[in-house]
């Protein structure tokens, strides 16, 4: 099974490129999927999104099926879906 792992905003410029396709036999966690992003890419996006305690930084979102992992079970969030899509702090002003 594939799944595609999609970048947005300033994501997409620091791992150059929009999105990764990981390959898997069953369902596996956001936290696996993010990780094995890592593995993929050498970059380490974990610490863009995520503080050291785990939680989500103001402003990233990790959405599974639409659905924001902060209102499901974080990183322990089951993935069985084609698309996970990530986005980092927004900024500006």
């Amino acid at each position: 099974m594939t799944m595609t792992v999609k970048f947005f905003a300033t994501l997409r410029a620091s791992l150059g490129v929009g999105s990764v396709d990981l390959e898997h036999d069953g369902p596996i966690t956001v936290g696996e999927a993010l990780h094995r992003v890592e593995q993929q890419t050498g970059k380490p996006i974990m610490q863009e999104l995520f503080e050291d305690d785990g939680s989500m930084r103001v402003g990233a979102m990790v959405l599974v099926d639409g659905k924001n992992i902060s209102h499901l079970n974080g990183l322990e969030t089951t993935v069985q879906s084609e698309t996970l899509s990530v986005f980092p702090p927004a900024g500006g002003g």
